[in-house]
């Protein structure tokens, strides 16, 4: 599965997470650091290694499992997706492996 990367600093990324979630794509957002915080001090954050979730789930599997925005920090940069709970590690990995 290949992993791509969608700008939206500077801009609202809510649209282009919850776009490539629910077409099946496992992009991630990148975000500037001001939206980074706004996801870490909305909602108490749910950490994982790796990163955190946003505490408020932002759909549901099919299997019921809830899917929540993650939110990770590579190389300096800010990243967004949304990802159900169960795989929010993996996915963190695939992008620092992305990146490296």
């Amino acid at each position: 599965m290949s992993v791509n990367i969608i700008d939206s600093r500077g801009a609202w990324p809510f649209p282009a997470v919850t776009k490539a979630y629910r077409e099946g794509r496992t992009d991630w957002v990148e975000v500037d650091e001001e939206r980074y915080d706004y996801c870490l001090g909305v909602l108490p954050p749910i950490y994982f290694r790796g990163g955190f979730f946003v505490s408020e789930p932002a759909a549901h599997t099919d299997a019921g499992e809830p899917v929540y925005t993650a939110a990770a920090v590579v190389n300096g940069r800010y990243f967004l997706r949304d990802v159900p709970r169960s795989q929010g590690e993996a996915a963190v990995a695939e992008l620092r492996e992305l990146l490296s």
